[in-house]
């Protein structure tokens, strides 16, 4: 699916007229002076990033010769690095100053391009402003790429509230992503952080968001294991920050351990599903990252029994960061996810809407498994679609195939899915907020900061501090935390 085809089905969404997201004028802006602070430009290349996988006519106003460090594509220039989105984003992107703007975003100073609206971010080390002055701006890198989501979002609320939706802009605040408050706190930047061993299962949009996040850091150690059997596609193009036109047809391993490459991280890619990653090395992991994009899939993961999970996910416009142990009190993984008592659960649809047991589609989620020829077929037989028509979707793992032919032709929406949108800022907030959390974790100056449950925040409000809280263990007795025998293996596996 082309940006444009998906546009439309964006703002039918909305119930906006279908030209909103194709006929919007947004100008991102960085000035000479601005650029001089390498968290300035670090905010402007992702800000242009986002809304170029956004809107259709986007225009980026900069010094093109000014010098890039530590960006995941090993890129030296603003300019080499726009020339890769104006390659990647079926013209949606286009370098100078338009004649008129109905939005502009600048960064780290009030604009100089006249637009009907506008937008300032800012970002520090840990935080990230909008519409408003932050002390110490400019010098950071995780907060300024976090400014620049929020940036995106802000545009899109002015452009949600220019087209007559029942949206608007958010007031002038800052975010910690030291503390996950607004206006919370700041820190110093770290001078050499060491992650601890971690495997990350799904390089898909908050995946290879957090890959990116880490791309930046040349002083960031540890050894990270990436696990997915997917190539990147075409479509993909729309939310993943880290894709380009080049990517396509790579696998997603292939193309985050080349992120990480210029950092003193240690890669160790693997092809294929987190199933097939355990029957070869073993099921003891210490530390796993689950930034994948079904409440099933992660249900699945938690069945595995990683001894810790750091996870990240999103939903409608909401993310959701949270730490799970396994039996301690406090949710696991399982937990967060349970299906609702009497409520028919999203595994159980996709098998009635495409004529399958529902054990089979059970194990082909767990696995991640790619669709056969046949199993097409079977499914193209049961929709009464004519043969062959699903015929270039073979091989993607079911959840795919599912959004890509069912769900497209149906326009069907699962209650624990994720609407499909290009809304490329809440996959980058995820998967900003999951490297941010994997960095706390190890340095021992930030232990108190790291996250000790859950969070949650809406990416078109600002933050509210009592999303981050401790969410209780179920009590039901139907997650598996509480089943003897998932506990034993735990507690055999990791003598906890």
């Amino acid at each position: 699916m082309r940006f444009h085809d998906e546009n439309i089905r964006f703002a039918r969404q909305f119930g906006l007229p279908t030209e909103t997201f194709s006929n919007s004028v947004i100008t991102v802006e960085l000035s000479p002076e601005a650029a001089l602070l390498p968290g300035n430009m670090v905010g402007f290349l992702l800000a242009v990033n986002l809304l170029c996988r956004t809107f259709e006519k986007v225009y980026a106003v900069f010094p093109s010769e000014a010098a890039v460090h530590n960006h995941p594509w090993h890129l030296n220039t603003a300019g080499a690095i726009v020339d890769e989105l104006v390659n990647s984003v079926d013209g949606n992107l286009h370098v100078g100053r338009p004649q008129y703007s109905d939005v502009v975003l600048s960064v780290g100073k009030e604009p100089d391009t006249p637009a009907k609206r506008k937008v300032v971010i800012r970002g520090s080390y840990w935080c990230a402003a909008l519409d408003c002055d932050l002390p110490g701006a400019g010098e950071g890198v995780l907060g300024s790429l976090y400014a620049a989501t929020m940036g995106a979002a802000q545009v899109l609320l002015h452009v949600l509230e220019m087209a007559g939706a029942s949206y608007q802009p958010m007031a002038g605040f800052y975010f910690s992503l030291l503390d996950h408050k607004a206006f919370g706190l700041d820190g110093d930047a770290l001078k050499s952080v060491s992650v601890p061993e971690a495997h990350i299962v799904g390089l898909g949009a908050v995946g290879s968001a957090a890959i990116y996040t880490l791309g930046h850091f040349d002083d960031v150690n540890g050894v990270i294991h990436l696990i997915d059997n997917e190539t990147i596609e075409g479509p993909n193009l729309n939310r993943y920050v880290l894709g380009r036109r080049q990517d396509i047809e790579k696998w997603k391993v292939d193309v985050a351990a080349a992120a990480l490459s210029a950092t003193t991280i240690t890669t160790e890619p693997f092809r294929g599903a987190f199933a097939s990653y355990t029957d070869k090395y073993g099921s003891e992991v210490d530390l796993l990252l689950s930034p994948v994009d079904s409440e099933e899939g992660r249900r699945g993961l938690a069945k595995m029994l990683p001894r810790r999970v750091l996870n990240a996910a999103t939903g409608g416009t909401t993310v959701t960061i949270s730490t799970h142990g396994f039996s301690d009190g406090k949710a696991c993984l399982h937990c967060l996810y349970l299906p609702e008592p009497n409520r028919e659960t999203t595994e159980e649809i996709m098998a009635r809407d495409m004529g399958l047991p529902l054990r089979l589609v059970q194990k082909l989620i767990e696995t991640n498994t790619p669709l056969d020829a046949e199993l097409v077929a079977r499914i193209e037989r049961h929709r009464g679609s004519e043969s062959d028509r699903w015929k270039s979707h073979i091989g993607l793992p079911i959840h795919s195939f599912y959004a890509k032919a069912v769900c497209g032709d149906a326009e069907i929406r699962l209650p624990s899915a994720n609407v499909i949108a290009p809304l490329s800022f809440i996959s980058a907030t995820a998967g900003i907020m999951l490297a941010v959390e994997l960095i706390k974790a190890g340095h021992p100056e930030l232990g108190e900061w790291s996250l000790d449950n859950y969070f949650r925040v809406d990416t078109l409000r600002r933050p509210n501090p009592a999303f981050r809280r401790l969410r209780r263990q179920d009590q039901s007795g139907r997650c598996i935390c509480t089943d003897a025998d998932y506990l034993a293996v735990y507690s055999e596996r990791y003598g906890e």
